[in-house]
């Protein structure tokens, strides 16, 4: 009997590592990859603000928070923001480029830089929406560049 209980008792423990694996995965997985570098761009998601009335006459508007920033070690990159859609992959939504081209990084969000751009009429909707950031170099290879972003939102 005492054989049984202890072989029950690592069954369960095994199950329960098990899930607590499964679970932290999952959640690692939906989680947003923040860096951007040359070799391979941030996933981050957008949501839309609540509505405040001072909506622009333009159109929605996506903004783009930069937290941190490491220049290539050569030459000048850009930073451009894509958009994925069902069925079409990816849209373009705009590029910008960090000025002065000087490594940072915010030691508070609120000190973030924060990059605003107009969003396609296509892509406006009442949902959050997924975005894949590339850091892209001028010329040459862009070595050790890297953007840290701290978030994005729909106005």
């Amino acid at each position: 009997m005492g054989q049984m209980a202890g072989d029950i008792r690592r069954a369960l423990s095994c199950a329960a590592c098990a899930l607590t694996f499964l679970f932290v995965s999952d959640r690692m997985a939906q989680a947003d990859d923040r860096e951007a570098t040359v070799s391979r761009p941030a996933t981050i998601t957008a949501k839309p603000s609540p509505p405040n009335g001072r909506e622009s006459a333009g159109g929605r508007r996506l903004i783009i928070a930069v937290t941190g920033f490491r220049p290539a070690k050569e030459s000048a990159v850009q930073v451009v923001v894509k958009a994925t859609t069902a069925g079409s992959g990816e849209q373009e939504i705009g590029r910008f480029g960090m000025f002065p081209d000087q490594a940072f990084t915010a030691p508070d969000p609120s000190q973030a830089q924060r990059f605003s751009m107009t969003l396609p009429k296509a892509l406006v909707s009442s949902g959050p929406m997924t975005l894949r950031v590339y850091v892209i170099p001028f010329k040459g290879e862009g070595k050790g560049a890297s953007v840290e972003l701290g978030g994005a939102e729909i106005q």
